[in-house]
C-alpha cells in the first residue's frame, strides 16, 4: 500500500513536471512565432 501511494505521488509530480515544459515550449514557440512575422 504503501509503495502504490509512492507511486501516485510520483506520478502526479510527472505530470507537474510535463504540463510545466509544455507550457514553457508552447511559450517559446509562440514568442518565435511572432518574431517571424
Amino acid at each position: 500500500m504503501h509503495i502504490h501511494t509512492l507511486v501516485n505521488d510520483q506520478s502526479d509530480f510527472i505530470d507537474a513536471s510535463a504540463a510545466q515544459s509544455l507550457a514553457e515550449a508552447t511559450q517559446a514557440f509562440l514568442d518565435f512565432a511572432q518574431w517571424l512575422m
